[in-house]
């Protein structure tokens, strides 16, 4: 089932980036979970890890001091990671 996919991959990367300092504003409990998941980090500037991002080729968007990024069911594990690896910074 791709919707379930779709949570998993998001869910890695929740995980992920609370462990690396950032808050999540995406809502995370079960009932109202989606593809898309919006943060920032607790220090760093939201704009100048978006483009880092896209320095890397990876799309998203910057919106009111926050980063969104949307994984999808073709979105692997590794990539995933490669994001969460990109974001460990500061």
């Amino acid at each position: 089932m791709i919707s379930k996919q779709v949570l998993m991959q998001t869910d890695r990367l929740c995980s992920g980036l609370k462990q690396r300092r950032y808050s999540i504003l995406s809502p995370r409990e079960d009932d109202h979970k989606s593809g898309i998941v919006t943060f920032k980090h607790s220090t760093l500037p939201s704009l100048e890890l978006y483009n880092l991002l896209l320095a890397n080729r990876i799309q998203g968007a910057e919106r009111a001091g926050y980063i969104r990024l949307s994984p999808h069911s073709y979105n692997t594990e590794e990539e995933i990671d490669e994001v969460l690896a990109l974001l460990s910074v500061g």
